[in-house]
């Protein structure tokens, strides 16, 4: 229940920040991904499926945007690239069953170090990125609690 809570106030933060953006682009991928969450914490079944999947057509969509971007640092592009890559493997390998998709998980740990890293350094440049990786950031954070709470039982 708390994880339904947290990803729900990502996207509720999201929606916020959407009325903040210039790019359409972003915009785009934003409303993709609240509109997933809506689908995975509001219907059961068909509709969940529907959300998770769209989910995780943002994740490459964010990975695209990040190639696309015209940003003249490409360590930035990387730290927008990289952790929608990892997350993007990990609920394909959630969606399809694979073994170690529970080792997986802890690799989310990067994706949490690159929006501290993006924090700590550039948070002024990514007004148009801030709402879709502060998502993404805290479907990491879940999965990896999920791993922890995996490990202590």
């Amino acid at each position: 229940m708390i994880y339904k809570i947290l990803i729900g106030l990502a996207a509720l933060f999201g929606l916020f920040r959407l009325f903040r953006m210039t790019d359409t682009f972003a915009k785009a991928i934003l409303i993709g991904q609240i509109s997933a969450i809506g689908l995975t914490l509001l219907f059961e079944n068909v509709l969940m499926t529907i959300g998770f999947l769209l989910y995780t057509v943002t994740l490459v969509l964010i990975m695209i945007y990040g190639l696309k971007t015209t940003f003249t640092n490409t360590f930035i592009k990387l730290l927008i690239i990289v952790p929608s890559f990892f997350i993007f493997t990990l609920h394909v390998f959630q969606q399809q069953h694979f073994p170690g998709t529970k080792l997986l998980g802890f690799t989310m740990i990067l994706p949490l170090v690159a929006y501290l890293i993006l924090l700590l350094k550039c948070r002024g440049n990514l007004k148009n990125e801030f709402g879709f990786i502060t998502i993404i950031t805290v479907d990491a954070f879940i999965e990896f609690l999920m791993r922890i709470e995996w490990i202590m039982n």
